[in-house]
């Protein structure tokens, strides 16, 4: 009820099908989904349950644990009111070739949001997991966005984007002269502390970092919908307007060295 209108909801139920919305004798046949609003994943999960003949549509609210259970009722056309067919035998399908990673690219620029120069979508933020500015495909889930404006004192990099984000960026010691000569201990150990920090506030202390030309930084973007390790170098910066990056490489997950201690 206190939703603002101007805000688009949605929930994606995978897998379901019309006919599993028919009255029916199974009892709690159920199907979860997440809600987002504008695209951007919430902490509510809709849980809808099929009982004695009726819909039941329970809503959670993950971080309180506190819910709702509302009655559903779904319009079902008549042309999906028939049961599907048996499954026909499987078909042995030929091995299919991976889907390739998106490619790599030299650089990237990205323009500051303010004073008419870009805009939030298109040109100040960035998908490393899809490398790309098209919010078509990131569906306006980012990884990281580049904060410029002229009464800032500084432009800087910022890495929480989505409401569910526990993502930090570093600024690395060993690459203060690019990323050619990074030490990977020192990625390993940020890493490391990626994976077991929890992000307690939006300002948090590896929630954002200072753009400077030719340093190198570590991007650990994760959230629901996945995560990716990323280094790349700031090759040129416009203070209050754009900065260029490259040297982009996608990292593994933290592996122990032995020499790493």
């Amino acid at each position: 009820k206190t939703a603002n209108s101007i805000m688009r909801s949605s929930a994606f139920f995978r897998g379901l099908k019309p006919h599993d919305l028919m009255p029916s004798d199974d009892v709690n046949s159920v199907e979860d989904a997440a809600l987002e609003v504008d695209s951007q994943a919430s902490d509510v999960e809709l849980h809808l349950i099929r009982k004695d003949k009726t819909l039941e549509l329970k809503v959670t609210h993950r971080k309180t644990n506190k819910d709702l259970t509302l009655k559903a009722h779904c319009h079902v056309p008549d042309k999906f009111r028939t049961q599907p067919p048996k499954a026909a035998p499987p078909i042995e399908k030929k091995a299919e070739l991976p889907i390739a990673p998106p490619k790599v690219p030299d650089q990237v620029l990205m323009i500051s949001r303010y004073g008419g120069l870009g805009s939030y979508e298109t040109t100040a933020t960035y998908s490393f997991r899809f490398m790309t500015h098209d919010v078509n495909l990131t569906r306006n889930n980012w990884d990281m966005i580049f904060e410029a404006r002229a009464d800032f004192q500084k432009d800087f990099f910022n890495a929480n984007t989505v409401t569910d984000d526990n993502s930090f960026i570093f600024t690395l010691k060993s690459g203060e002269k690019g990323c050619a000569k990074v030490d990977p201990c020192e990625v390993e150990k940020l890493l490391h502390l990626a994976a077991t920090k929890v992000r307690k506030d939006t300002r948090d202390e590896y929630d954002r970092a200072d753009v400077k030309v030719g340093q190198c930084y570590l991007l650990v973007s994760q959230d629901s919908d996945g995560a990716i390790n990323v280094s790349f170098e700031v090759k040129e910066h416009v203070k209050s307007a754009t900065v260029n990056i490259g040297q982009i490489k996608v990292i593994p997950k933290a592996t122990p060295r032995p020499e790493c201690k």
